[in-house]
């Protein structure tokens, strides 16, 4: 099977008990603290919002052919540079 189609279908569907999904909503949380990337109000991860960005994210992933970058950088915890360098491609969505 295609992984980064099976994680795009679980980051659209908003499965977010899906480890991979999972990590990486933590690690783009982690990347947009560090760079002062956030909203003055915090949503619940079950609100509309929420799942409207979640599904956006998919979509702008699998146009831009990111689903395998994802991967990479969930499966290697984004390296040995923590979450202030993730790869470019995936920073600018964020």
């Amino acid at each position: 099977t295609d992984t980064a189609r099976t994680f795009l279908h679980a980051l659209a569907d908003s499965r977010i008990q899906d480890l991979t999904v999972k990590m990486f909503l933590a690690l783009v949380d982690k990347y947009c603290r560090s760079h002062h990337l956030l909203f003055p109000f915090d949503f619940p991860s079950d609100h509309p919002v929420e799942e409207v960005g979640r599904l956006l994210m998919a979509v702008l992933l699998k146009h831009c052919d990111l689903g395998y970058v994802v991967l990479s950088m969930v499966e290697h915890g984004q390296g040995e540079h923590g979450p202030k360098n993730v790869p470019k491609s995936i920073a600018e969505l964020c």
